[in-house]
């Protein structure tokens, strides 16, 4: 890891496609709450725009806008009568904390292969297993959101939003995913060394990490796969 810091320093000082922070990507932090994915990927794919309005360059500040955005989308919820977890709740949260600056594209693709192309199209990874999942990451032009009934051994019921960083491709089908998932099943957060104001539930049962997955399961809405992307308005 101490030998990749300085290549990613550099990754992100070279080129303007290089979005997320380094530091979330070296040192990630999970979800807070054990239902706030949608909120922490929201937060997380708007940090990553170049000269962006949310910005948050640390593990701290993430959770700031992870809060933030989780809030709007309960109040919003509350007051239109929807479910915080309707799709079109969560892109009113991002537009009314964004000031209207951000929105988020949200499409629904019935072909799996289509949405593998789209994936690689909009994070610009295809040899994610290659470039390491870390170095993938750094590199991505912009992640995609989507919600997973199985990640590797994790399973999540009810769905789980994680952030896709990149394809692999290869050989073996299905093709690889390069995901930053925030509420990995390990136990305790590693970051979390010593008592932090802002700590929550989710740094005690999570831990947060890309890997590239070649185990997964997508979880489908009216037979197709979601896929979201933070943009500016």
């Amino acid at each position: 890891m101490r030998a990749l810091f300085p290549l990613l320093l550099a990754v992100a000082a070279s080129s303007a496609q290089a979005s997320p922070p380094v530091d979330l990507i070296l040192r990630p932090r999970p979800q807070s709450y054990t239902d706030s994915c949608q909120s922490y990927g929201l937060a997380f794919a708007a940090a990553s725009i170049p000269g962006g309005p949310l910005q948050a360059g640390t593990g701290k500040q993430l959770r700031v806008l992870e809060v933030e955005l989780r809030k709007a989308r309960d109040a919003i919820a509350k007051a239109d009568g929807s479910s915080p977890y309707d799709h079109a709740v969560w892109k009113k949260a991002l537009e009314q904390v964004s000031a209207g600056a951000l929105t988020l594209d949200i499409q629904y693709i019935a072909d799996f292969e289509a949405f593998v192309d789209k994936v690689e199209s909009m994070t610009g990874i295809s040899n994610a297993e290659a470039l390491g999942p870390t170095l993938a990451a750094a590199l991505v032009k912009l992640p995609v959101l989507t919600s997973v009934n199985r990640i590797g051994n994790d399973s999540y019921a009810t769905g789980h939003v994680v952030e896709l960083m990149g394809v692999s491709r290869g050989n073996t089908s299905p093709p690889g995913l390069a995901v930053l998932n925030p509420a990995v099943k390990v136990g305790a957060s590693p970051e979390k060394k010593t008592c932090e104001l802002d700590d929550n539930v989710g740094d005690t049962k999570y831990q947060a990490f890309v890997s590239v997955e070649r185990s997964y399961a997508l979880k489908q809405f009216g037979g197709k796969l979601l896929f979201m992307v933070v943009k500016k308005k």
